[in-house]
């Protein structure tokens, strides 16, 4: 099992990703544009 947090913003959102041990599998930013 994964979990996925998103931190939704004006300019830009952070995604996280945990596993069921609450390990950091991913963490990045997407840019909020048409683009991202």
């Amino acid at each position: 099992m994964i979990f996925v947090g998103i931190d939704w913003a004006d300019k830009e959102h952070e995604v996280c990703v945990l596993d069921q041990d609450g390990t950091e599998l991913a963490h990045f930013r997407i840019p909020h544009t048409c683009h991202g």
